[in-house]
């Protein structure tokens, strides 16, 4: 029975709460019965009322989408905790369990002691060489460098940097010339969001 009650909880979250437009249909329908009378006398007003009732149907939308976004913030906080305390190499993997759900195929871990890249993943015919940093500071330009200078060794195309921190001015400017994708805290927040949806 339990169960069953988390199951509906979640459908009724699915979108705007239904009593709030009922609410708002009847509020708009009393509005045009008591303004009847005064649109006709005074046809400009229509337009004023037409964006009123606009207002009041978008209220119950605007609502669920505060909601929405709330919870959305607190998973992703409560997520990129657990990741905070996670070492270098339980970040690894947990990285390549993420990239597996975002539709990236033969990912894999490199040697224990790589040479820049710590994952190997494939997507739309790349072949992807990943640099996992779990920082708790900013995330260097030496990091793009080792990254990018590594394709070669291990016969990848591009470069990708995920990290739960964030990158220096440097950084972003030197993956800008080298093509390398940067994946910052607020970007893996919003992945790790995602294929929490899609797996449900």
């Amino acid at each position: 029975m339990a169960a069953y009650r988390r199951r509906t909880y979640r459908r009724k979250n699915n979108g705007p709460h239904g009593a709030g437009t009922v609410l708002a249909l009847l509020l708009i329908v009393g509005i045009y019965t008591t303004a009847k009378d005064a649109i006709q006398t005074h046809p400009y007003l229509v337009p004023l009322l037409g964006a009123l009732a606009v207002l009041i149907m978008a209220l119950p939308v605007g609502v669920w989408w505060y909601k929405r976004q709330r919870i959305k913030r607190l998973h992703a906080a409560y997520d990129m905790a657990n990741i905070d305390s996670l070492d270098g190499l339980a970040f690894e993997k947990y990285l390549v369990d993420l990239l597996r759900r975002k539709g990236y195929t033969n990912v894999r871990l490199t040697e224990r002691y790589d040479l820049g890249i710590d994952i190997i993943a494939h997507k739309d015919g790349v072949t992807w060489g990943v640099q996992a940093k779990r920082y708790s500071h900013l995330v260097r330009a030496a990091a793009i460098r080792q990254v990018y200078t590594a394709l070669n060794r291990y016969k990848c195309s591009r470069a990708m940097v995920i990290s739960n921190s964030t990158y220096s001015r440097p950084a972003r400017l030197l993956a800008q010339d080298t093509n390398t994708v940067l994946i910052d805290r607020e970007e893996l927040s919003r992945w790790i969001y995602e294929t929490r949806r899609v797996k449900q």
